[in-house]
């Protein structure tokens, strides 16, 4: 199994997990409790240290079901992993989605492409921040008008394999404008870690998601907005993969958000979505600021704003990228797919 060696690791609970509720699970080192975890039979929890040195959190459990009225949210600040080692079934969501600036489960590592920030113009229009990357670049934030501010650089992607795992990377925070720097529209986070390994049979019947968020907006004369943060790392691995018809293993990047005019105050970018569609930028505050940039799904690259016009507006923030994604059936012929919404493609099968 990548990143960790279950043959070297605490024996999981006895009998099977079996979620009903909204679970959730905080991997910060402060925080590992299970107290949201709908009754059922306790996982061993334990750490394990990643290939570059980073930690990461370990779920052992026998067996693993998320029920059709059941749902497990991973957030903290280290990846976590659900090592299972009997069969594990997945009827409802399992996720560690961004929402906005806040980060799940492993997102913005030390090591990540994060968008840079839009450029500060008091007085004149403030540069929109740039979109983090992670499977693909982010996409590079709006210039205010006229050019008086420019737009954040793109977050540049890191890519990889999902080993070591990690998660997804920031947008950068727009230009403040006339509020100098005591209000910012920030990025947004990029997607957590999140890794299923199952010894037995997995099947895939729900949501799994680890998508970025979207881009923040204020209510500031002139600024610019935040870029969209980029999608995490989803990894599933299982000697037998199955992926049925409602299946969707997604890890898209948020919108990022829209400049403000004087007066007119933006919107944030959308959160990255559930399926293989472009989480929209945020609308702009009016007037000649411009809105931000779509955040990048399977079909389409992350986009930029265009300049704003007038005015001495602010730029929108830059689309957060994709995420990667990584299916492995470890077994010949072991990995299959019935209709899948799978966004952005994966790096291994099916």
């Amino acid at each position: 199994m990548a990143n960790f060696d279950p043959t070297q690791t605490p024996p999981p609970a006895a009998s099977d997990v079996v979620l009903d509720c909204a679970a959730q699970f905080d991997s910060s080192a402060n925080a590992r409790t299970l107290d949201q975890w709908c009754g059922a039979t306790a996982p061993a929890v334990w750490e394990v240290m990643l290939s570059n040195g980073e930690s990461a959190v370990v779920l052992a459990m026998t067996g693993f079901t998320i029920s059709a009225t059941g749902s497990l949210h991973l957030s903290g600040d280290v990846p976590v992993i659900l090592a299972v080692y009997g069969d594990a079934q997945l009827y409802g969501p399992l996720d560690a989605n961004a929402d906005q600036a806040g980060p799940d489960a492993g997102s913005n590592a030390t090591d990540c492409g994060n968008g840079g920030p839009g450029e500060d113009r008091a007085g004149g229009g403030s540069g929109g921040g740039g979109g983090g990357g992670f499977g693909e670049d982010g996409a590079t934030g709006g210039d205010g008008d006229s050019g008086d501010g420019s737009g954040g650089t793109l977050g540049a992607a890191p890519g990889g394999n999902l080993e070591p795992l990690r998660g997804g990377c920031a947008g950068g925070p727009g230009g403040p404008g006339d509020s100098g720097t005591t209000r910012v529209a920030v990025g947004g986070a990029g997607g957590g870690a999140l890794q299923l390994s199952v010894a037995g049979t997995c099947t895939l019947g729900s949501l799994v998601a680890a998508n970025g968020g979207g881009g923040a907006a204020v209510d500031s004369d002139h600024s610019g907005g935040g870029g969209g943060g980029s999608g995490g790392g989803v990894l599933v691995q299982a000697a037998t993969l199955l992926l049925t018809g409602s299946a969707a293993v997604v890890a898209n990047g948020g919108g990022g958000g829209g400049g403000n005019d004087d007066p007119g105050a933006g919107e944030p970018g959308f959160n990255g979505l559930f399926q293989d569609v472009a989480a929209p930028g945020g609308a702009s505050g009016g007037g000649a600021s411009a809105g931000g940039g779509n955040g990048g799904h399977a079909s389409g690259a992350a986009t930029s704003p265009t300049q704003a016009s007038a005015n001495n507006s602010g730029g929108g923030g830059g689309g957060g990228g994709v995420g990667v994604i990584r299916l492995d059936g470890l077994l010949p012929g072991g990995c299959t797919s019935s209709g899948a919404t799978l966004s952005p493609l994966p790096v291994v099968c099916p």
